[in-house]
């Protein structure tokens, strides 16, 4: 029974978990519409700043003067680190402009394209983070 065990169940164990893995990380066209923009000002209520992908909560006003609650989705927290940020960036209470990708499923989160925070500074999309745009003339 051991052997029949070690040679035909432990192989397929193996094998189920590395799939289970691999088919948990998702495709990016797949969730959001790469050609579709949305944008949103609101208040954060949470950076979460963790893998696989970073997320700010943001409770914005519709056009009837009630708050929807956001999601809106960045890349890797890892990344984020390479480019200097360390998770304070975004503040419950910061007020945020984002631009971003629709989903595909109509829901209210987007996949950022684009972020402004409250002491101005714009950052952009690059390489799965954040990048600090480059200053322009006015």
């Amino acid at each position: 029974m051991k052997k029949y065990f070690l040679k035909f169940c432990a192989p397929s164990l193996l094998l189920f978990g590395f799939s289970a893995t691999t088919l948990a990380h998702h495709s990016f066209v797949a969730h959001y519409l790469e050609g579709t923009e949305v944008a949103i000002k609101g208040i954060a209520q949470e950076f979460w700043f963790e893998n696989p992908h970073a997320r700010i909560l943001v409770d914005v006003e519709n056009e009837v003067g009630e708050t929807e609650r956001w999601i809106a989705e960045t890349g890797a927290k890892n990344v984020f680190i390479r480019r200097g940020w360390d998770g304070t960036e975004i503040q419950p209470g910061d007020y945020v402009e984002i631009v971003g990708n629709a989903s595909r499923d109509g829901s209210n989160t987007m996949y950022v394209v684009s972020l402004q925070l409250p002491n101005g500074q714009k950052y952009r999309t690059a390489g799965g983070g954040l990048q600090l745009d480059a200053p322009t003339a006015e």
